[in-house]
């Protein structure tokens, strides 16, 4: 099981735009990687559009938004570009990196990432986990933790 205080699981895949987007390339810098179960989903929705808000304010702090489904890239160019999403939607379509971070629901059907967020400091380590998190308000319990942690 993934943990506060151990290094961050690598990944690397690729985003909406067909770009393959690594772990690595964070490093120096926190990053906020959330995963969510399916794109243009209603809380799935809530949850980019929240984190599209605060984007502005993350990166006036250097902090970096990823958010990871297992969904095919092109579904991740149709919701980036419906919602206007200011950050990389990464595609798992296996659930490798989802299962990496305990993220992976095997339920019913295709294998779907779970809402989980993982606040990763600027030296790669998981500094906060939010299990099973609530999309509506979830933005600003992110913040929230990123000014404690200051």
């Amino acid at each position: 099981m993934v943990t506060r205080g151990e290094p961050a699981p690598a990944f690397e895949l690729s985003n909406q735009d067909g770009e393959t987007i690594a772990l690595s390339s964070f490093t120096g810098a926190p990053l906020v990687l959330y995963f969510y179960p399916r794109a243009s989903t209603p809380g799935c929705t809530v949850e980019a559009n929240e984190f599209s808000s605060a984007y502005e304010q993350l990166s006036a702090e250097d902090v970096s938004v990823v958010g990871v489904s297992t969904d095919a890239p092109d579904a991740l160019t149709s919701f980036a570009d419906e919602q206007s999403i200011p950050f990389d939607l990464l595609s798992d379509p296996d659930g490798t990196t989802a299962r990496r971070y305990d993220s992976l629901s095997d339920g019913d059907g295709a294998p779907t990432a779970e809402r989980n967020t993982f606040l990763i400091g600027s030296d790669g380590s998981i500094e906060q986990i939010f299990w099973s998190v609530t999309p509506d308000g979830h933005a600003a319990e992110i913040i929230d933790a990123i000014e404690s942690l200051s």
